[in-house]
Order: structure tokens, then sequence, then C-alpha cells
């Protein structure tokens, strides 16, 4: 069970790691928020569905080698078994950390006082160190940025809110748990955190904010708190670059569209990828015959015959070891023939 779900978190990455750059090469600097989060989601869903994608094509076929003792499989040269556990490890311990910052953050809920402003209740805390956050449609923040500076934070945090952001984090949350080992399902997870900031800062301006007050707002916030992570944060994101999105303004051509292409070019060369022999090897177990029992574990998907007559493959196991003369496998006529003594 380990080493299959090891298997699949290898091919989601496989299809992360080729996505990513597409992606980020073409659309990461993009003012169609809105868009380049659909599309991220999609690179997120087409990752998670490309495995079952490509189980649709044959399956790699047993290798075998026969000698005095009977048939047997190659060797596998890698050794998946010692990664899976690794990898579970890597799992475990990573959804711990998971856990334990979720659970600090329902802590600071419970124990803040709340607050009504307007048709919004806000849960304010006394501790300083906790920057304005929102999870779910929770809006945190502390006495200090409550007094000073309530309507534009509130304002920020709502945009997290309406846009049901907490939804994206939980996704690329638990993708990152799966690939930890993997860098671009970090990267996309801070890319999608970004368009969060970025669809969050529209979202103030097009309330009626003046666009300089909520820059120089943001940025006498840029020095603040910076916890929690996991969470939709008023002060994440670079300010650089959330500054130059508000500023920018979008230009368009008539090869703009094009930039779209990038992902699907991307998600081709992953399917493609997966495709590839020795990658497919090591996500989609081979049928083999067992060394140790010289029994079949696995479907063939051949036609067997024993001594000249068709054999039910599901009995093949109730034929002794040594009643068994030569074994024969017919590649053109997808056939196995066993002779026995």
């Amino acid at each position: 069970m380990i080493e299959a779900a090891f298997r699949y978190s290898i091919a989601v990455s496989v299809t992360l790691v080729i996505a990513w750059p597409s992606y980020r090469t073409t659309l990461g600097n993009d003012r169609r928020f809105g868009l380049d989060r659909a599309i991220v989601l999609c690179l997120y869903a087409a990752a998670l569905l490309m495995l079952p994608s490509t189980m649709l094509l044959p399956v790699p076929k047993a290798v075998f080698v026969f000698g005095k003792t009977g048939a047997h499989t190659v060797p596998s040269v890698i050794n998946l078994t010692t990664l899976s556990i690794i990898w579970a490890v890597g799992v475990a311990v990573t959804s711990l950390l998971t856990v334990v910052e979720m659970s600090r953050i329902a802590l600071i809920i419970a124990k803040a006082r709340k607050e009504t402003v307007g048709h919004r209740r806000v849960y304010v805390t006394s501790s300083r160190r906790v920057a304005p956050f929102s999870i779910g449609n929770a809006i945190v923040m502390n006495d200090a940025d409550f007094s000073a500076s309530c309507s534009r934070t509130i304002a920020h945090e709502l945009g997290h809110v309406t846009h049901l952001h907490t939804i994206d984090l939980i996704l690329v949350q638990s993708v990152a748990i799966f690939c930890w080992y993997n860098p671009a399902a970090w990267l996309f997870r801070r890319d999608l955190k970004n368009i969060h900031e970025f669809q969050a800062d529209a979202y103030v301006l097009a309330s009626g904010f003046d666009a300089r007050d909520y820059q120089l707002f943001l940025i006498g916030r840029a020095a603040g708190m910076k916890w929690p992570g996991i969470t939709n944060r008023l002060n994440s994101c670079d300010l650089g670059k959330r500054l130059n999105m508000m500023n920018t303004p979008d230009k368009r051509n008539r090869f703009h569209l094009l930039r779209y292409a990038a992902p699907a070019i991307g998600l081709s060369l992953a399917f493609a990828a997966l495709c590839i022999p020795a990658i497919r090897t090591a996500v989609i177990p081979v049928r083999t015959v067992s060394n140790d029992s010289r029994r079949i574990e696995r479907r063939l998907d051949l036609d067997i015959y024993v001594d000249g007559n068709q054999y039910p493959e599901e009995k093949i196991n109730d034929i002794p070891v040594d009643r068994i003369k030569s074994i024969t496998i017919n590649k053109n006529d997808n056939r196995m023939e066993i002779e026995t003594r």
C-alpha cells in the first residue's frame, strides 16, 4: 500500500516538475489573476489525474530469464521499498507539522475576543506577533492592527474570504505533503499564494480604497510579523511584486493568448515523460514472476498452454515446479507453452 502511494506521488511529482516552468515563464507575471488561479488549479488536477490516464495505455510486461532452475525475473534496478519507507516518514513529519500549525491557529481563534465590524465577525487576539490572516470565513488580527488599520485590513482579508482561497490552500498543502520531496510542489504553493494576494489587493482597490494610501499601508506592514504561514496572510508575498501588479497596466497584444498554450504543452510533455519505459516501470508495477516461490504472482496477459492444451491461468500455480520440463514464450502468438515431464 505504501509503495503504491509512493509510485503515485512520483507520477504527480513528474507532472509538477515539468508543468511549473511552463507556467512560471509565461504566466507568472500575468495580471489576469482569476484566470491564472484557474490555470494553476487545472495543472494540479491534471497532475493528480496523469497516472490514471497513462494506465489506460498497455502496461509493461514481465521480463523472464530461463535456465535450469526454471523461470525467474531479472532483479529490479531500483528497489522502491526503502524509498517508500523514507517517503512515508517524510509524509508523516510534514503532516505532523501541518497539524501543529493548524492547532495553533485554532487555539488563537478560540482565545480571541469577537468583534463585529459591519456585518462581519472579526477575531481579535492580544498577541502582537500574529499577522492579520484569514482562514475559511474567519478573519483574525491583533489589537494593534484592529485599532490602527481595521478597515483596510478587513477589506484585504475579506478579499480572501470572498474568493474562497482557503479551499485552494487545503489542496496545495495536501499535495505538498504528499510530494514533500519535490521542490515544484512548494514552488506551485508559493505562486498560488501570491495570486491570492494579488486578488485580495485588487479586491481592496475595487472596494473604493485609495491606491496610494493602500500601498503606503502595505509598505508599513512589510516589516510586520509573518506567522502563521499556512493561511492567507496580509503581509505574505513579496511586497515589490504586489506594488508592481497594482501600478503596472495590463498589457495585451495579439500574441497574448498564445502564452496560455504553454501549460498545455507542459502537460503534454509530462504525459510523454510518464510514457517513457524507465519512468513507467517506476510508477506502474511490472508484471513479474516470483523468484522465491517460482509462482506467477500477477496476470501475464498470455494464453497458457500445458502440453499442447490450453490451460486456465488461475490454475497455473497448481503445477508442481519439479514437473515443469520447459517453458517457452511465443511473442508473436502471445502465448506461453509449458511442457511437463
